[in-house]
């Protein structure tokens, strides 16, 4: 639809509508640097907003490798 500055990123507005009615259903705000992850989402109900979606601040860095580690499972070779 549009787009839109969203905590410094440009964002790409998709607009869902349900197929019968029209109805738009929710507005999902896209931005490249977040890949396939949704930057701000709205909800409509019956043409209204009913729940904003969106993050209070965004910090790009390298994650700590602890927090992405599994847990310490034995390996068994067969």
């Amino acid at each position: 639809m549009r787009t839109e500055q969203v905590l410094g990123l440009t964002a790409y507005v998709l607009r869902i509508q349900d197929e019968l009615t029209g109805e738009t259903l929710s507005d999902v705000y896209m931005a490249v640097e977040l890949g396939s992850f949704p930057l701000k989402v709205i909800h409509y109900e019956q043409g209204t907003v009913n729940v904003v979606d969106e993050p209070l601040s965004i910090e790009f860095a390298e994650v700590d490798p602890s927090l992405v580690r599994g847990p310490n499972y034995p390996v068994v070779n067969r």
